[in-house]
């Protein structure tokens, strides 16, 4: 699954590609790499692969739907570019 995170139009992240972040719904986190250029395309586009007794990649491909709020933490890591 491709999953597009829109960031409000007030964030102060600078997120580069190959950083990652942390994703995280209630008490479950899980870390993501960030596929794309968020400076450029105004968002954050994670690439996930459901896995069996994968709590948080079933509810994502299961349960979660346009418009429900997810945090994320970081980015994480130094790219250079």
């Amino acid at each position: 699954m491709i999953l597009k995170l829109s960031l409000p139009d007030d964030n102060n992240l600078i997120i580069k590609p190959g950083q990652f972040i942390h994703l995280s719904r209630q008490d479950l986190i899980r870390s993501y790499s960030v596929a794309n250029n968020p400076l450029k395309d105004n968002g954050v586009e994670l690439h996930i692969q459901k896995i069996q007794n994968g709590a948080m990649s079933n509810w994502l491909y299961d349960n979660c739907e346009i418009g429900d709020s997810l945090k994320l933490k970081g980015p994480f890591s130094t790219v250079s570019i």
